[in-house]
């Protein structure tokens, strides 16, 4: 598959090349996504050990 492609289906076909700004969304999404993992992950290591923080 082409980078930069908007692929969908099964089998997968490129519809249309992504816009700068639909790459930039899919990059923001991700990184908030990994935060938002660690954060989870962060808390559940943190549970029954009596530290509440972030």
């Amino acid at each position: 598959m082409p980078p930069g492609s908007l692929v969908v289906g099964v089998p997968a076909k490129v519809q249309r090349p992504l816009t700068p700004e639909e790459i930039e969304h899919n990059r923001h999404s991700a990184r908030h996504y990994v935060e938002a993992a660690a954060a989870f992950m962060r808390a559940a290591a943190n549970r029954g050990t009596g530290d509440s923080g972030p």
